[in-house]
């Protein structure tokens, strides 16, 4: 999805929130950093790395780092992560016709 916004120049404001456990975990680091610049969050939840975030997806973390404007989210990776997300958001007021969820 980011490769074909970004070639069209219609990345925008995207931002990606990538939850990792470990620094070692996090995929193709380099091409994020050069697609979205700035608009990348790396989390991990198992390791305390300088220049990334610490923790889990909670809702206080979207609160904090995700803009109350933006229309459309986009939920990838486990299931039960997926399914924690959903329900943080929804606690955010975020209406559920507006998140696409990565079909398993």
């Amino acid at each position: 999805i980011l490769r074909a916004l970004h070639y069209r120049k219609k990345i925008g404001a995207n931002i990606l929130l990538f939850a990792n456990k470990t620094k070692d975990d996090v995929i193709h680091e380099s091409e994020l950093k050069w697609l979205l610049g700035d608009l990348i969050i790396n989390l991990l939840s198992d390791e305390i790395t300088e220049g990334y975030n610490h923790g889990i997806i909670t809702e206080e973390f979207l609160k904090d780092n995700i803009p109350r404007e933006y229309k459309r989210y986009y939920l990838c990776g486990p299931p039960p992560m997926m399914e924690s997300v959903l329900k943080q958001l929804s606690g955010l007021g975020i209406n559920e016709i507006q998140i696409t969820m990565e079909k398993m």
